[in-house]
């Protein structure tokens, strides 16, 4: 089957000879996908989920004048780069990505996550309203 080895039929006793199985995993054995095809679809799963986190993240601040459309947009870039933590997670599951290259990934997308979350507590003091249009608060 591809390099995919399954130990034991109960699907909690599912398990790869180099990791588990979850049930999406399973589910694509079941279907025949191949590994390398799961490997493209979690990499475009990837970069689906991590694209849109700038794209919000320079919408948002083009309308942080109205600070509801900005902790709007900022939400969303939050949700996206959780996503794209899951995906991250699930590549290593799958070892198409090594315990390394996964820490290193998931480090920058944790920082990145920081950032939003330090935008959102503090998304009052960017909006550019009538008191911030000059410059002073």
């Amino acid at each position: 089957m591809n390099g995919w080895h399954l130990e034991g039929l109960s699907m909690r006793g599912r398990r790869r000879k180099r990791g588990n199985v979850d049930g999406r995993q399973a589910a694509w054995l079941r279907d025949g996908i191949t590994a390398e095809r799961e490997k493209f679809a979690l990499t475009s799963q990837i970069r689906r989920s991590s694209r849109p986190v700038a794209l919000d993240l320079r919408e948002g601040w083009a309308r942080r004048r109205y600070e509801n459309h900005f902790i709007a947009k900022l939400t969303d870039c939050d949700g996206e780069n959780s996503e794209t933590e899951t995906a991250l997670d699930s590549a290593w599951s799958c070892k198409h990505l090594t315990e390394r290259e996964h820490a290193k990934l998931v480090a920058m997308n944790r920082q990145t996550g920081r950032m939003l979350g330090q935008m959102l507590r503090n998304a009052d003091t960017f909006p550019l309203g009538p008191k911030n249009k000059k410059g002073t608060t």
